[in-house]
């Protein structure tokens, strides 16, 4: 569930205001609270040991404040949060952010608020909204999604390998795209996320790029480490077999091995049939992704992409357009990054 106040008005500031209305008849003899704190070290006095209802007036009402003003100027909101987010969470989250950093102590409240909430409720930035609506997206043959799933022997797998349907996504990566590099950090966070991911090497941007994505799928069996480390490696020339050797030497594999594995693997054989797929499919260019039976082009993060993937969540016809064929006692294991000299 994600409360975006954009869309609720009221949804976080709710949560914390029913009952705790700041009321300037609550004066007694004892040391007022500063109510109305002029920077962040001044909220942080009001709300570090909060107690009760009252000292999170100032937050609720900023909230609430910055939510309308979203609403009414037509702005994305900055608060969403996933679950439940009650007034401890968000004090909590508010206290440790100010505490761990220094330059916000002189900064207006409403600042540590908005960096609290990006910093444990993300949402989607207006750039990333942009992003997920240019992003193309092409229905894909289900003849070729077919023939896609028959070919997990020609990828890299990260991740969850008994994810559902709609918890996979099939990658095409060029190691000789900066685009795809950056991606790179969103398949780990899935994979770190409980997603399959399954990486297929192709070769549209380099012909280098078949020989580093040969030595990628020839040592995915016998030494996925070392293949992991090759599809993190960050180069800063051109990705092609050479490098590719280098690599995975370090990660322990002799010369002799990689080109025996590259042999018997048919590694460039599997490199030309990723990239003959890729423009079968009508891709144009990298990252190019598939969740379902669709097809995306374009960056988006892992956030973004999760939302399309619960978006199809309950749907048959996806469920059987991508058939997962791991077996159920493969192990789960995250991607490694490895650091190359």
């Amino acid at each position: 569930m994600m409360l975006n106040i954009r869309s609720t008005g009221y949804a976080i500031a709710t949560t914390l205001a029913f009952g705790f209305a700041f009321s300037a008849s609550a004066q007694t003899d004892v040391k007022t609270p500063n109510y109305f704190p002029n920077n962040s070290a001044e909220l942080l006095d009001l709300i570090k040991n909060c107690d009760n209802e009252t000292c999170m007036s100032y937050v609720s009402g900023t909230i609430g404040g910055i939510a309308v003003y979203a609403m009414i100027a037509e702005k994305p909101s900055p608060f969403c949060a996933r679950g439940e987010v009650g007034k401890n969470d968000i004090r909590d989250a508010i206290v440790e952010t100010i505490e761990s950093t220094d330059a916000l102590l002189d900064q207006h409240p409403a600042v540590s608020i908005l960096t609290a909430f990006s910093r444990y409720w993300p949402c989607l930035t207006q750039e990333e909204v942009d992003a997920l609506q240019s992003t193309s997206l092409i229905p894909v043959n289900p003849d070729l999604l077919d023939q896609m799933a028959a070919s997990d022997n020609h990828a890299l797998i990260l991740g969850n390998p008994n994810a559902e349907a709609n918890r996979t996504i099939r990658v095409f990566h060029d190691p000789n795209c900066p685009h795809c590099r950056r991606f790179r950090s969103v398949t780990q966070d899935l994979a770190e996320k409980g997603w399959k991911v399954i990486i297929y090497p192709v070769a549209t941007t380099a012909e280098e790029s078949a020989g580093y994505g040969a030595v990628e799928i020839a040592l995915r069996d016998q030494h996925p480490a070392a293949a992991k480390a090759l599809y993190f490696n960050d180069p800063e020339g051109t990705a092609d077999i050479t490098l590719a050797m280098k690599v995975a030497e370090t990660q322990g594999v002799p010369t002799k091995d990689i080109l025996t594995s590259i042999a018997r693997a048919g590694a460039y054989t599997s490199v030309e049939e990723n990239t003959q797929m890729f423009f079968d499919m009508g891709a144009k260019g990298t990252p190019t992704w598939i969740i379902g039976s669709s097809l995306y082009s374009g960056y988006l993060n892992a956030d973004a992409i999760e939302e399309i993937g619960a978006s199809f969540e309950g749907e048959e016809e996806l469920i059987d357009a991508v058939p997962i064929d791991t077996p159920a006692d493969a192990p789960v294991d995250a991607p490694v990054e490895a650091p190359v000299e």
